[in-house]
């Protein structure tokens, strides 16, 4: 019965390797994915926990990035100098590693001591970026037949970490760019407003300069008239008062024109007479 279901469970390894692949050439992986290939790894190889490490790049230390059924801890002279330990493995056979307990070992407790752990190196150009472990309570669960297996595994998780990581740099990038471009943009439209209302300013003293000239040709005569009492009547007095305020209101709108940043900025809030008694609008003389 062995013989005839053994091309059946090849069959549906090379299937499950197939997904696990399916799964890490996703542009960008994160700690879900990684759970998923876990649990796919465990239909091919039969583990009790598993943990992914990967090292840090400014400290070169490994730290878990995901677990499923518990956590896997390193061997102690990975917890405690992995920088070392790593340059050794990058050395040698960079292959994985399986470590198995007995019964016979005075230190080994079954109920709570993994009786087989199996870690395998993450590799990308002979460079450990992290490694893969799988712990079994069961003496002599995992093998020397499950070698092969987890380091197909292990170069499917390299390529998915090393690339989610070349997806991440890209995207801050972009971000980056993104972010120099829109302050381009913010920058160009400000040097534009300021060109064009230099230009308004310009147009709108030369604007002045033509206003105020019969502007104080007509106020001066209005005064002269207003003067002669011998000819001008209580009537035309009062019609002259308003030809005379009415020219200065233009005159107090025109000089209003020369503080026409101050207009532009704050939206001209209010009526033309709020704007004409503010203080604040008043050009320096």
């Amino acid at each position: 019965m062995s013989d005839t279901n053994q091309p059946t469970r090849f069959w549906q390894k090379i299937g499950l390797i197939a997904e696990i692949s399916t799964l890490c050439r996703q542009p960008k992986s994160d700690g879900s994915t990684y759970r998923q290939v876990l649990e796919l790894i465990r239909m091919i190889i039969p583990y009790d926990a598993a943990t992914l490490y990967l090292r840090r790049t400014d400290s070169q230390e490994l730290e878990p990035h995901a677990c499923l059924l518990g956590s896997v801890p390193l061997p102690g002279f990975f917890a405690h100098h992995g920088g070392r330990q790593l340059r050794c493995w990058e050395s040698r056979k960079q292959c994985p590693i399986l470590w198995s307990r007995s019964e016979k070992d005075t230190d080994f407790d079954p109920n709570s001591d993994f009786a087989v752990i199996m870690s395998a190196p993450l590799l990308v150009d002979d460079d450990v970026i992290g490694v893969l472990n799988l712990g079994s309570y069961v003496i002599g669960a995992m093998g020397d037949k499950h070698l092969k297996l987890v380091s197909v595994i292990a170069d499917q998780f390299a390529v998915s970490i090393e690339r989610s990581s070349y997806v991440a740099a890209i995207e801050s990038k972009n971000r980056a760019i993104q972010e120099a471009h829109a302050e381009l943009e913010a920058a160009q439209e400000k040097i534009i407003a300021a060109e064009k209302l230099a230009a308004v300013k310009k147009l709108a003293a030369k604007i002045n300069h033509e206003i105020n000239n019969p502007l104080a040709v007509i106020v001066g005569n209005v005064q002269c008239f207003m003067l002669e009492d011998s000819i001008v009547d209580e009537k035309m007095r009062l019609r002259l008062n308003r030809i005379e305020q009415s020219a200065l209101r233009i005159s107090k709108v025109n000089r209003k024109l020369l503080n026409i940043d101050s207009v532009a900025s704050e939206g001209c809030p209010g009526s033309i007479d709020e704007q004409l008694n503010n203080p604040e609008m008043s050009p320096s003389t």
